[in-house]
């Protein structure tokens, strides 16, 4: 276990390298030692677009406080965090299908620090698109012809403002796909 990349208890930065104009991407966690049910959801499916390098700065901290909870903690203030043990997952799917399947294994430090805005950052045309059910009441034409938006919900809603100001403090650069 002495191995781990720390990482702070309200989440870390997330820095990946994809190498297709667009992949479905999600990042997920799983605690404990032996990494096999990674149910807290930190970032929910988006479209990464561009290929090039992609940074998040504070991944999932909403999405993480539920966790950590749903797990029979206090939150992201409870002491028994510090020196928690877990897996982090990156699924990317391609646009021929193919999933790619990433995980770095980390531990919770409240003294870890996030990628500077310097390190973490998106490169050109790099971005994000939330993947969002239309609501049927929404997709009726307005008066110029058009769809009328979608209301934004979930953790992909926040990826925009994240997107441009980098994210993860070195935790993972992937260039698989």
């Amino acid at each position: 276990m002495a191995n781990r990349t720390l990482w702070p208890p309200s989440g870390g930065s997330l820095l990946l390298n994809g190498s297709h104009e667009h992949a479905l991407t999600a990042v997920n966690l799983a605690l404990g030692t032996n990494a096999t049910n990674f149910n807290i959801s930190l970032v929910e499916i988006f479209n990464q677009t561009g290929p090039s390098v992609f940074c998040l700065k504070e991944t999932g901290r909403a999405n993480l406080e539920q966790g950590f909870k749903d797990a029979g903690y206090d939150g992201l203030n409870d002491s028994r965090i510090e020196g928690l043990v877990g897996t982090v997952q990156v699924v990317q799917l391609g646009h021929g299908g193919a999933a790619l399947y990433n995980c770095a294994d980390i531990r919770f430090n409240s003294t870890a620090q996030l990628l500077s805005d310097d390190q973490c950052k998106n490169g050109t045309g790099v971005g994000g698109v939330a993947i969002e059910n239309v609501d049927a009441s929404s997709s009726s034409p307005t008066p110029s012809g058009s769809a009328a938006p979608a209301g934004s919900s979930g953790a992909a809603s926040g990826l925009s403002p994240a997107v441009g100001s980098g994210l993860v403090a070195g935790l993972l650069a992937w260039g698989l796909l």
